[in-house]
């Protein structure tokens, strides 16, 4: 049987809190909801998808 050690390489790349959220909302669609099924906050990705506006998901209840 033979085991592999996981490399793990050196590397000097910082990654930053507030860009790492903005590609995920830029490339993901995303959205919040509140504990009785209530849209919190939806991203322009999501609000596309649905065929709403990003204005009009807040509010909007979970079907």
């Amino acid at each position: 049987m033979t085991t592999y050690a996981p490399t793990i390489a050196a590397t000097n790349q910082v990654l930053y809190k507030d860009f790492v959220l903005a590609a995920f909302e830029s490339s993901l669609a995303m959205i919040e909801f509140n504990p009785e099924g209530m849209v919190l906050w939806a991203n322009e990705n999501f609000a596309r998808t649905m065929e709403h506006r990003v204005s009009e998901m807040p509010g909007l209840h979970h079907k």
